[in-house]
């Protein structure tokens, strides 16, 4: 299942690889530019621990979308509401120290 990539499809996957938005895009980018490079779909989805099936529906929505698929590759949903509590400033440190250690965990991954 090989695909085809343009020279700005396959530099843009190259920079989602390097400064990736989240882990889902990192592991999307690095799927196609695998199989871009002639892979099989099996090795690859066994080296990235996703199953095959996950694979080929990226390269189905890449196919489709081509490299908007990765730009939405944030969650889709309600957003959650805002509580009280969550507006005061220690909910504000909170959250920031959530994301710094999400941050650091997804930095850590990628430097495997």
């Amino acid at each position: 299942m090989p695909i085809q990539l343009t020279e700005t499809e396959r530099a843009a996957l190259k920079r989602y690889m390097r400064r990736p938005r989240s882990l889902k895009q990192f592991y999307v980018a690095k799927g196609l530019l695998a199989l871009e490079k002639g892979h099989d779909v099996q090795k690859i989805a066994r080296a990235l621990k996703i199953r095959p099936d996950r694979l080929k529906n990226w390269v189905s929505g890449f196919e489709v979308h081509r490299l908007g698929m990765l730009d939405s590759a944030t969650r889709k949903g309600r957003v959650a509401p805002v509580d009280q509590e969550d507006t005061d400033d220690a909910g504000f440190e909170r959250d920031m120290d959530y994301l710094f250690t999400k941050n650091a965990e997804l930095y850590r991954r990628l430097a495997r």
